[in-house]
């Protein structure tokens, strides 16, 4: 991927617009003037296969041409989605296209929801005639609109993903798998060697319908998103050879650190190389209850960072969908605000007008079905009067590093999801998506910890640069790979401080379990060892205490620590070691056998931040000295001329919250007053975004 950090010097602010069939064209002129005069940059248009190629070499464009003219007319930027998975009817009946489920059993074609509504979801594209037939649609498409003046981005896929379990297990597919795993394995004798299996041969080798396995489900679920990840290099490579002045973006939809990665296959970072830019959709709740809902937009900010510096807020949901409760003013304003906080350089509503059709009726839009406008429209439209009057300043300016970083796993994650499946006789086939396991709990858990503590939090893939990082934080992981093991060592000898939660390092890239654990010799870098592994019981509860009576009430696992070259800091209630501490090179390992973040209930009152605020202060990380409290949230973007501070009170009740100096500029308040020059009062659920001088 090209990181273009001076892709434009505007911030871009727009929205999805076109979906065949709706808007409908009669529609079109009035909405493009209301988006102009409010201060949208940019709208998104959905070019669906089938709309535009209903019967095969029979190409109808009359309502792009019309739509591209009066963008340009209104002055709005385009950004072109082709949707390849929209396909025609001659795909399925004339080329074999329609994919194979578990057990043979074709998957029906259909129309998804009001983004599909046209039908025709989803062909093989592992299927060569099927690539063949996309791409002379997607040939034709660039080359009629390349040279139109409103064009400004390309979006190749939209939410690249591989779901269900099963997609798919057509002639075409497997050979694809069986080539996959000989790249990575040689010849069936290396690859039985490796695996300890026993096939006869690739030609016999047949994905699986279990995961009681584990090591055959995994490596065909990092297939299948390496696959989605080849069926973005092909639109992104005829783009740029049809194309090459135009930017290509690719939207994911749920990021990985959210996703089910196993029912819902993809991975952002793969997906990542082949474009200029990486977006997805910011998941949000509308009716926050909780500490972790609030969390969410910062929660997938820090993964994105990770993926693409300047990655874009895709899509953000202005209301829910099906008749449902309209979003509070307020939410929505602190919404928008948030995502624009964690550093995206973009940012795009799904949707303008609410859905028409479909399950969705009534839902997601900006505005009223007829156009009209909404409480929702009031907030969009005047931040998008604040980002336009302030847009070179928000365009500079970029999140800072932070010096705190959360390690994501995805091998781990995916394990963990492995492990966790209900199936019967371990057949998996109807598997549902379902994040609801340790590995997901804890990532959202430890981020959160960290966020009530104060401290920006950012993420880093296994193998990733460390440098910079003061604390890494480990939870989790129970698969480490060799590679990864000896960057943590080399980061903690260096200087860097390691916060591992148990389970750490338990299995190997078979997914086999270590004789000694953490394995890969991570033993000799925690300076203790795994003594043993029990799951949590409720009566008498697992309790783990720490330095000044803190108490975890373990959730997940109950791990025993063997101390060899390390000092306990934090025992079970039968006199176990639950938590060390020691000293290597020029950092420093915390290994904690209780598994704090996991163990966190999500409340503001528990003991886990307390956990977490000791361990900072032992690895001597300062606390703000501002004296907010762990619901008041205060993100930065730096630029060149100053700073932009977005400073959130997500309690119920009202809040202060002091600044180090007065504001250079109040940018938008909402349900914030200022009640002296420094000072602010923040009532519940509160926005306040203000221009500050460099510190």
């Amino acid at each position: 991927m090209t990181l273009l950090s001076k892709d434009y010097d505007f911030f871009p602010y727009g929205t999805h617009y076109y979906c065949p069939p709706t808007p409908l064209p009669e529609d079109w002129e009035y909405d493009f003037g209301e988006l102009s005069a409010a201060g949208y940059t940019h709208v998104q248009f959905r070019t669906l296969w089938r709309w535009h190629e209903c019967r095969r070499g029979e190409f109808v464009w009359d309502d792009l041409d019309r739509i591209f003219d009066l963008a340009h007319k209104h002055g709005l930027r385009v950004v072109l989605k082709p949707m390849l998975e929209n396909a025609p009817d001659y795909v399925f009946t004339e080329l074999d296209g329609t994919r194979i489920g578990f057990h043979g059993v074709p998957i029906t074609r259909f129309a998804m929801n009001s983004a599909y509504y046209v039908g025709g979801f989803m062909p093989c594209f592992d299927n060569p005639d099927v690539l063949e037939a996309a791409g002379v649609f997607l040939r034709l498409l660039i080359q009629r609109y390349r040279e139109h003046p409103a064009l400004w981005y390309y979006d190749a896929w939209n939410e690249p993903r591989s779901r269900p379990m099963a997609q798919c297990l057509c002639d075409h597919s497997v050979v694809s798998y069986r080539n996959w795993l000989r790249e990575a394995y040689g010849t069936i004798d290396e690859l039985n060697a490796a695996l300890h299996k026993r096939w006869a041969s690739y030609d016999t080798l047949i994905p699986t319908a279990s995961n009681n396995d584990i090591v055959e489900m995994f490596l065909w679920r990092k297939w299948a998103g390496w696959a989605v990840s080849e069926q973005v290099r092909f639109v992104c490579d005829i783009i740029r050879e049809e194309d090459p002045k135009a930017p290509v973006l690719v939207h994911a939809g749920c990021c990985d650190v959210l996703r089910d990665p196993a029912c819902d296959s993809c991975d952002d970072p793969l997906n990542a190389r082949h474009a200029d830019r990486y977006g997805f959709s910011c998941n949000l709740l509308h009716w926050p209850t909780d500490p972790h809902h609030h969390d969410s937009a910062e929660f997938q900010a820090a993964w994105l960072r990770s993926v693409d510096p300047f990655y874009w807020c895709h899509e953000l949901y202005p209301n829910s969908s099906d008749w449902c409760r309209s979003t509070k003013p307020s939410t929505l304003a602190r919404h928008i605000w948030m995502a624009i906080a964690g550093g995206c350089s973009a940012l795009t509503f799904w949707e303008y007008r609410s859905v028409r059709m479909g399950i969705r009726a009534n839902g997601f839009g900006i505005r009223e079905i007829d156009g009209g406008p909404t409480e929702r429209s009031e907030v969009c439209d005047a931040i998008a009067g604040v980002v336009r009057d302030h847009s070179a300043m928000l365009a500079s300016a970029q999140r800072v590093p932070a010096k705190i970083a959360l390690l994501f796993s995805k091998d781990s994650d995916l394990l963990q999801r492995l492990t966790k499946m209900k199936t019967w006789m371990g057949d998996a086939e109807g598997m549902r998506p379902d994040v609801d396991y340790g590995y997901k709990h804890a990532l959202r858990g430890a981020h959160l910890l960290y966020t009530g503590a104060g401290q920006d939090v950012d993420f880093v893939s296994g193998g990733g640069d460390l440098s910079g990082i003061g604390v890494l934080h480990v939870t989790c992981c129970e698969l480490i790979d060799e590679k990864t093991a000896e960057s943590l060592r080399a980061y903690v000898m260096a200087g860097g401080v390691l916060v591992a939660e148990f389970p750490f390092a338990a299995r190997d890239e078979r997914t086999w379990i270590h004789t000694l654990r953490p394995g890969y010799g991570l033993h000799e870098l925690t300076g203790c060892r795994e003594l043993s592994r029990e799951v949590t019981v409720s009566d008498p509860p697992d309790i783990a205490t720490f330095p000044q009576g803190r108490q975890i009430r373990a959730q997940g696992w109950r791990i025993r620590l063997a101390p060899e070259d390390a000092d306990p800091i934090a025992y079970w209630n039968d006199g176990s070691v639950a938590a060390t501490r020691r000293k290597l090179g020029k950092g420093s390992v915390y290994a904690l056998g209780v598994n704090v973040s996991l163990s966190f209930s999500g409340e503001w009152q528990d003991p886990a931040f307390g956990v977490f605020e000791w361990l900072l202060h032992d690895v001597g990380v300062p606390h703000p000295q501002d004296g907010r409290a762990r619901d008041v949230w205060i993100r930065r973007r730096r630029g060149e001329s100053g700073e932009v501070w977005f400073i959130f009170n997500v309690a119920d009740a009202e809040r202060v919250v002091s600044l180090p100096a007065p504001p250079v500029s109040i940018w938008h308040a909402c349900n914030a007053t200022e009640r002296k020059p420094k000072a602010f009062t923040l009532g519940p659920g509160a926005a306040l975004v203000v221009e500050m001088a460099l510190s």
